[in-house]
């Protein structure tokens, strides 16, 4: 299965190297004349970013493109990342969610919106609005998004695996010897921590629920098939399991009590929201997330201190290609929306046009970054305009950062490539028959979770065996039983 999951997804990258080329030929044939010819029509797109000063003018400049090829201008509206799910709910449930949204497997969740009818399939449109997205992916990379064999969401072509990732601060390496290439797994690098900590005054990041075991999942080879019960990747039968009754949560929660007893882990850190204002002050030495990819600690610096340099590795043996991975960020076509087919011409042009993607991505070159190379460039004004490449097109379009490898997108493609495949790859789980139980078993967690993440407990194993019997009242046994269940009838099916 791996081999033919690899031949084909190389298929996909050659597609995805040729959506240029494609897409300006399909922006200038007969079709887009046509629409040059039809009524203007204004769209909205909502996604998840924070406002900037001088958006709007990259947006108008954007507009100009949109208007000119396909006779449509885009209201492109940021909502603040802490208010977008619950900002998102009540559009759809007011008929308010404008014409194209973001959506992900962990934010504005893509298969609960779809269970709920929030947006249209999108495969009729696909093929007569789209050809050059639908030609760039493979099927088993489709069946990610299918709901019920039907397409209700268009992955945006980026890092597709998922795999822990781990990233220090390089001074600090540099300075105790740590060979980053050398550590696998969190056990690894506490000797290091210890050091770094206590003689520089830093601590790992870790707060609250956001960080910690829920990114590390991957590293220790599940799959997350749904939010709170998992398989193990490589497991034939595909087993379904409470992952807190594990050996791995156990170990993880081990190092974070060992690590906050040594004083790596900061004492306020299970009350933080986050540690941005830490990080900016050079107060962290290393931070994990889960997703690694070739050029991550370039791309990671400008949420560092000024003048930070990192290091970064993959935790874990494996990247992992999973459903989750695939659709991590998506933009979909609201089942509200007045104007489906221009929607998707929309989105067509920002998979094809490398001006438009580069425009929304980086601004205006000149005022918000500067060509210093082949293909590479440096932001000049971040705090006037910031873009979020991986939300909005295919990345293997745009311009790469300065200081990131050449051959990034080359790498992140061969990453895509040979990662192994979930046996569970393209399952969707629909939570709607144990919705109950998934908010009940959400609150035992926001209970429990933030101090064994923390690692501010006083025993590990009667924390974990309280935290089990609360999770098990609350009706955690129900979601494994539905999610084998569902998984049991798609592997039939399949």
């Amino acid at each position: 299965m791996k081999k033919k999951l690899v031949a084909a997804l190389l298929c996909a990258t050659m597609a995805l190297t040729l959506f240029t080329g494609c897409g300006k030929d399909k922006a200038n044939d007969g079709k887009d004349a046509g629409t040059k010819e039809g009524d203007h029509v204004e769209l909205t797109w909502y996604y998840r970013s924070e406002e900037t000063p001088e958006q709007k003018q990259v947006f108008d400049k954007a507009n100009e493109i949109l208007k000119e090829k396909i006779n449509t201008t885009v209201n492109f509206v940021p909502i603040a990342e802490s208010d977008y799910e619950q900002k998102m709910q009540t559009k759809y449930a007011s008929g308010e969610a404008g014409d194209i949204n973001f959506t992900a497997s962990w934010v504005n969740k893509y298969a609960g919106n779809v269970a709920k009818g929030a947006f249209i399939p999108l495969d009729d449109l696909l093929d007569e609005y789209a050809p050059s997205i639908k030609a760039a992916f493979t099927e088993e990379q489709w069946d990610a998004v299918r709901v019920d064999g039907k397409i209700y969401g268009i992955p945006n072509a980026q890092i597709f695996t998922k795999s822990g990732n781990l990233t220090v601060r390089k001074d600090l390496a540099e300075k105790y010897n740590l060979d980053i290439t050398s550590i696998h797994s969190l056990q690894d690098l506490t000797p290091f921590l210890e050091k770094a900590c206590a003689e520089n005054g830093v601590k790992i990041e870790r707060f609250g629920t956001k960080a910690g075991w829920q990114e590390l999942i991957y590293s220790y080879g599940y799959d997350d098939v749904s939010q709170y019960a998992y398989v193990k990747a490589d497991d034939p039968e595909l087993k379904v399991v409470n992952p807190y009754e594990s050996e791995e949560f156990k170990e993880f929660c081990t190092v974070s009590k060992e690590w906050a007893d040594k004083g790596i882990i900061a004492n306020d850190a299970m009350v933080k929201q986050d540690m941005n204002a830490e990080l900016k002050a050079n107060k962290i030495v290393a931070r994990t997330r889960g997703v690694y990819k070739p050029g991550v600690e370039v791309l990671e610096v400008g949420q560092w201190g000024a003048g930070t340099e990192l290091v970064a590795t993959m935790l874990g043996d494996d990247a992992l290609l999973t459903t989750s991975g695939i659709t991590s960020t998506i933009n979909a076509i609201p089942s509200t929306s007045k104007h489906p087919e221009r929607a998707m011409m929309v989105l067509e042009l920002m998979n094809t046009d490398q001006e438009l993607y580069n425009l929304i991505s980086y601004g205006i070159e000149g005022q918000h970054y500067e060509v210093v190379g082949d293909n590479t460039v440096k932001l000049t004004a971040p705090d006037k305009y910031k873009g979020i490449p991986w939300m909005m097109g295919n990345t293997f379009n745009g311009y790469i950062m300065e200081g990131t490898p050449s051959d990034i997108n080359e790498k992140t493609i061969e990453m895509n490539n040979t990662a192994t495949p979930s046996q569970a790859l393209g399952f969707t789980f629909d939570a709607e028959p144990v919705k109950t139980q998934f908010a009940q078993v959400q609150t035992v967690l926001d209970e429990f979770f933030p101090a064994l993440n923390c690692g501010a407990v006083d025993n590990v194993d009667q924390a974990i065996d309280e935290l089990n019997t609360k999770l098990n009242e609350a009706g955690m046994k129900d979601i494994v039983k539905e999610v084998q269940k569902q998984i049991d009838e798609w592997k039939a099916a399949k």
